[in-house]
């Protein structure tokens, strides 16, 4: 089953003429990626994208789709994994993560609130 994953897929867009070397493979991946992002299933700014908290999508299984199509169009040539959030890549890569950045906190209230906490933006915490 691994290596039909492995395989080349065969891509050829509608009304347009060309034969898949690699540059057709690779722009569906983009096109797939991209619609993706738009799906609400996937949160975050470009680049450091997560999963949406989403427990109706989980129990139906789209998020295991979907690592399924980012693992396929990887497998291809495309970009895949540098459209999520490093930490969250790399739990997918490792099974561990070093931890992340303030950025990859896609919930801008949360973030904000974390940045706030951690610039003592309000002056209410004591620093020893």
């Amino acid at each position: 089953m691994a290596d039909v994953w492995k395989q080349p897929m065969k891509v050829s867009f509608v009304g347009e003429s060309g034969q898949d070397t690699g540059g057709l493979r690779r722009e569906f991946a983009s096109l797939l990626l991209e619609s993706l992002s738009k799906t609400g299933y996937l949160e975050g700014s470009p680049g450091r994208r997560c999963f949406a908290h989403d427990l109706n999508a989980l129990q139906d299984g789209v998020f295991r789709r979907i690592g399924r199509l980012i693992a396929l169009t990887t497998l291809q040539g495309g970009s895949g994994i540098p459209m999520l959030a490093p930490p969250l890549a790399q739990y997918i890569l490792h099974g561990s993560t070093t931890g992340g950045e303030v950025e990859d906190i896609p919930d801008m209230e949360l973030r904000t609130a974390v940045l706030a906490v951690s610039n003592n933006a309000c002056g209410c915490f004591r620093v020893d």
